[in-house]
C-alpha cells in the first residue's frame, strides 16, 4: 500500500495531466478562432479592409 504522502503526489501528478490534456483539447478544437484573431501579430495587417490608416 501507498503511504499518504506518495499517493497524493500520485494524485496531484493525475490531475495535472489531466488537467493539461484538457487545455490541449481546448486549444486545438479553437485553433482556427485563435489563428484568425491573431493573424494580424503574424502578418503585420492592422485592420481587415486591407488598410493600414490610423484611426486618429
Amino acid at each position: 500500500m501507498l503511504t499518504g504522502g506518495i499517493a497524493m503526489y500520485a494524485v496531484i501528478a493525475i490531475l495535472m495531466i489531466i488537467l493539461i490534456a484538457g487545455v490541449s483539447q481546448l486549444y486545438l478544437d479553437n485553433r482556427d478562432a485563435f489563428r484568425k484573431k491573431s493573424k494580424h501579430l503574424a502578418t503585420g495587417d492592422k485592420f481587415h479592409d486591407e488598410s493600414n490608416r490610423r484611426l486618429s
